[in-house]
């Protein structure tokens, strides 16, 4: 319970209405997380409302599909008992509000639960209450209303993993769920509070999530395009081998030979020269936050989002500078990000004008530590800034001497006057979907 306040809201909120609503989110949980649930035969009298509406689960038509994303996973459960909380409460406040003498039921029940039993009377009278909100629970779970709510749970949890996976995760679902894996359970739970109550997140993650499938097919055609053979040598790289040595396992003859061979290293593949040096390189984004960008910042952080994954996923040195009229630099070495920084930026917009000299600034900054000699920008802009003999005098003497690259994207409109001062690749696109503006996914 401590693990989330918007559980606790729920239990509190429940709480007035339906008697012992706590044990019931409990039921809910071990419904979804435990390996076998079973329904007891015989509880206490007060507890068969709750008992109704569990069996009631049980039996949903959609309820063992959607149990078998949850079970002995901590983190599915706890979403799942959340938001099937939430809805069956949400329904439960629904059936009152159209029928009165259902809120009288619960009404006196809460007030008998809160009473001071003394007598046998009274304990008799809570039993009496409980059994007729257990008999009318039965019939109204009956209608289709209450399946639906249990749909809506259903997918809402469905929904949070989805979109908490392809905002923190990496470029492939095996990445994602790993990554996600790794994250507290409390942290996650809360993000996923989060996701549920910030559209803008949500939209944030679909587009994440559709870069990073680009981002994947950008980076393995970059993989093939870059080694070319060279000839032949010995090893055991499956995906290098002779045709020859691959018809030794074909052949039950020669099946053991080629086993043998493996074990020792000693296959003929074919040699591969690498055309660049894949997956070392640190880069920096330089994001253009200016109030013009408002109209493409979901999209903008999806995108930046999906260039995490790809620092992530290689282990590379990445920067992340956004800019209007100043800007702030946040180094990632080896590209380690935790889930909440990654909320922090995907929720700020700077929203001001446009400067392209502090974003350059910083990046030069970045580029004179060791660890990100070398390293590529990435420039995103929708906007113009002033000329400045700086861009020819100070950022092209630092390039000379630093060895760097600039790719420079220009979205819209942009005049690419001042950019190409400090450019040696310039793009011009649309939005980020543009392919042209994909191309920074090869970096």
């Amino acid at each position: 319970m401590d693990l989330s306040p918007r559980l606790q809201i729920i239990e509190a909120d429940g709480l007035g209405s339906l008697p012992l609503f706590s044990p019931l989110m409990g039921d809910m949980w071990s419904s979804l997380f435990k390996v076998a649930p079973t329904l007891l035969e015989e509880v206490e009298t007060q507890l068969l409302p709750n008992h109704s509406v569990i069996e009631r689960l049980l039996k949903d038509e959609n309820y063992q599909q959607f149990r078998s994303t949850t079970v002995l996973d901590d983190f599915a459960s706890a979403v799942g008992s959340i938001n099937l909380s939430e809805k069956v409460l949400e329904w439960v406040n629904q059936q009152a509000s159209k029928d009165q003498e259902f809120a009288k039921m619960m009404r006196e029940a809460r007030e008998l639960q809160h009473a001071d039993v003394r007598h046998p009377e009274d304990q008799q009278s809570m039993d009496d209450a409980a059994q007729a909100i257990q008999q009318k629970l039965q019939e109204m779970m009956a209608l289709p209303s209450f399946s639906k709510a249990l749909q809506q749970g259903y997918d809402d949890t469905k929904s949070s993993q989805e979109a908490l996976q392809t905002l923190f995760g990496g470029l492939t679902a095996g990445d994602q769920k790993g990554e996600l894996h790794k994250v507290p359970l409390n942290e996650k739970i809360a993000l996923a509070d989060k996701l549920k109550r910030t559209p803008k997140l949500k939209k944030i993650a679909e587009w994440a999530g559709r870069f990073k499938v680009i981002a994947q097919k950008k980076q393995r055609t970059k993989s093939k395009d870059s080694l070319s053979r060279s000839g032949v040598s010995i090893g055991d790289t499956l995906e290098r081998l002779l045709p020859t040595e691959l018809a030794l396992l074909q052949n039950p003859l020669t099946k053991l030979d080629f086993y043998r061979k493996y074990s020792e290293k000693q296959l003929m593949q074919y040699e591969v020269k690498g055309k660049e040096e894949l997956g070392k390189g640190a880069f920096i984004l330089c994001l253009d936050q200016s109030g013009s960008m408002s109209r493409l910042d979901d999209q903008s952080k999806g995108f930046m989002l999906a260039l995490m994954a790809i620092a992530k996923k290689q282990k590379r040195d990445f920067a992340f500078i956004p800019f209007d009229t100043a800007a702030k630099t946040y180094k990632y070495e080896k590209g380690k990000i935790t889930m909440t920084q990654m909320v922090e930026l995907a929720e700020t917009f700077l929203g001001g004008g446009t400067d392209f000299i502090p974003p350059l600034s910083h990046a030069l900054e970045v580029v004179k530590n060791s660890k990100f000699k070398n390293a590529d920008i990435i420039f995103v802009t929708d906007g113009v800034s002033s000329h400045n003999p700086w861009y020819e005098k100070v950022f092209s003497a630092a390039k000379k001497e630093h060895g760097f690259n600039v790719l420079s994207i220009l979205l819209g409109t942009s005049n690419k006057s001042i950019v190409k001062l400090f450019s040696d690749n310039i793009v011009l696109a649309n939005d980020f979907t543009s392919e042209e503006a994909l191309k920074a996914f090869e970096i």
